[in-house]
């Protein structure tokens, strides 16, 4: 019997397997998007993650409104399923109002039977960039961006409870105190205000001294206070070659060359580091795990000294 004939056999028993196809992806609109002339009229979607002191990730939900610029929701969780975005949309819907349209890229929790439904119970249009075309969404990843290099980038963060309430902070001092180029340098609450429309309540104007921006009014850096503890000079700034690239899990821009040098200090000068280093190194472990890991101990150190409220002093190298 030859294989065409077995096939045949195959076909007319109704033998073969059934294929699988594909599960339901929430389809949206694919055309050009105008821009919008007023509030809700669309929100963006993106999400952005990080990592805390231990190296556990989290990602940040974030719904930005493009007309106002306006930051509605940031959600820091280490899991966003569709299931939750939706709750997370009904909740910024009940203090806010209801948009015309959606925008986010194409990701498997915005792309799910969760949001599907959701579009169908709330009669919300939800809009799909190209994929591979992020600039489609050009709003909320020029948000992103900020949000990168003014927080997540400059501070560390030992738990999630604090990671959200510094990241509360920082939204509140986004929306209410940083002004905007692209709104003719007014902060989104007073290009509202200006317009006749409400903005999102604000919080009080003083932050607490730990949080990012409370540590920005005070002068005080995070890259110093970790230099002190090898009496290392700080480095203000990164060069645009190395912008982005992380060094260590949870690392921030401004930390990443002072850890490191500090880290390669106290691996040969420090007792009890250098006992931590020698194991590393006795168990084989490469050049780089056992700084990495050194670097890690060191975030640690710098974390409880500043919850201390101690004082810091440089001390000579």
């Amino acid at each position: 019997m030859n294989l065409k004939k077995l096939r045949r056999l195959y076909r007319e028993e109704k033998l073969q397997v059934r294929r699988r196809g594909g599960r339901k992806r929430a389809l949206g609109t694919r055309r050009p998007m105008l821009l919008p002339d007023a509030p809700n009229i669309r929100w963006s979607l993106d999400f952005v993650s990080d990592a805390l002191t231990d190296g556990r990730r989290f990602r940040v939900l974030a719904v930005v409104d493009d007309y106002s610029r306006e930051c509605l929701a940031l959600v820091a969780d280490t899991s966003l399923s569709g299931h939750r975005v939706a709750r997370e949309l009904d909740a910024v819907i009940a203090r806010r109002g209801r948009p015309a349209m959606v925008v986010s890229d194409n990701d498997t929790e915005l792309t799910s039977m969760a949001i599907l439904s959701w579009c169908q119970r709330t009669g919300v249009e939800w809009h799909y960039i190209a994929p591979g075309k992020p600039m489609q969404n050009g709003f909320v990843e020029s948000f992103n961006g900020r949000f990168r290099d003014e927080l997540l980038k400059e501070t560390l963060f030992s738990t999630l409870g604090e990671a959200r309430q510094q990241i509360r902070a920082w939204q509140d001092d986004y929306t209410h105190h940083r002004p905007h180029s692209g709104l003719g340098n007014m902060t989104p609450a007073e290009f509202m205000a200006m317009r006749g429309w409400k903005c999102a309540p604000r919080s009080p104007r003083n932050q607490p001294a730990d949080s990012p921006i409370g540590r920005r009014r005070g002068g005080c850096q995070v890259s110093e206070q970790a230099a002190a503890l090898a009496g290392l000079a700080p480095i203000a700034h990164d060069s645009g070659a190395m912008r982005g690239k992380r060094a260590i899990g949870g690392g921030r821009r401004l930390l990443r060359h002072v850890m490191f040098q500090a880290a390669l200090v106290a691996s040969h000068h420090n007792p009890l580091l250098k006992i931590f280093a020698d194991r590393l190194r006795a168990a084989g472990k490469p050049h780089k795990v056992v700084i990495t890991a050194v670097a890690r101990k060191l975030v640690t150190i710098a974390n409880a000294i500043g919850k201390s409220r101690l004082k810091w002093s440089h001390q000579a190298a």
